[in-house]
């Protein structure tokens, strides 16, 4: 991806401690980023709380966008952009493919590519 700053992209591991300072970091930059992605629920708490640190208010000062698994993005108080996907599918196709391979050990791996939605506050 062209422009893309490695400086910019978190690899710690996704605890709300190390997402909080990760996205304090980001805000703290003379030129804060104006929208920060979450990849998921963990790192969106950690991001509101470094936001909320600096007096910063999601949807207004900083656009915020999470990978929400669990649904808990939306029972938040904040404007925050979502992206789903049925996790119940996902569980029940990851039951079928390990079963599959139980059952053909040299079949080809199952890949299955389901879609996303995004949900706009």
């Amino acid at each position: 991806m062209a422009g893309r700053d490695p400086a910019l992209i978190g690899h710690d591991a996704f605890t709300l401690e190390e997402s909080a300072a990760l996205f304090g970091r980001l805000l703290d930059l003379p030129q804060p980023p104006d929208g920060l992605i979450c990849a998921n629920e963990l790192g969106l708490l950690g991001a509101l709380h470094a936001l909320r640190q600096r007096g910063g208010e999601p949807g207004r000062d900083v656009d915020l966008v999470s990978r929400d698994g669990t649904g808990m993005a939306a029972y938040l108080a904040v404007a925050v952009i979502r992206h789903l996907v049925d996790m119940a599918e996902v569980g029940r196709l990851l039951v079928q493919a390990l079963v599959a391979r139980i059952e053909q050990p040299h079949a080809p791996p199952v890949q299955t590519v389901l879609p996303g939605r995004m949900q706009f506050p």
